[in-house]
């Protein structure tokens, strides 16, 4: 084993652990006045989606909401989301 192989084996982090498929991705930023119908027509698509709203630091106001799905569900929605937009 040389340095090299040592050195990668104590900086590696191991195995990567399996996703959950349940878990709650983010999957587009879009306007907060756009948010509540595109989340409306990815549900009536079959999709759990949700939003939440985004707080701009800089602006000290909400502008914007991020929309998540199911991790198992992102390719499908962010591809339905596109048609809808």
């Amino acid at each position: 084993m040389t340095l090299r192989d040592r050195l990668f084996g104590l900086l590696s982090r191991g195995e990567a652990s399996p996703h959950d498929p349940d878990e709650r991705v983010e999957i587009a930023r879009v306007p907060l006045s756009q948010a509540p119908l595109l989340v409306e027509g990815l549900r009536s698509e079959g999709f759990d989606a949700r939003f939440g709203e985004t707080f701009n630091a800089i602006s000290k106001m909400s502008t914007d909401a991020r929309i998540d799905v199911r991790r198992a569900d992102v390719e499908a929605a962010t591809a339905a989301l596109d048609r809808l937009r």
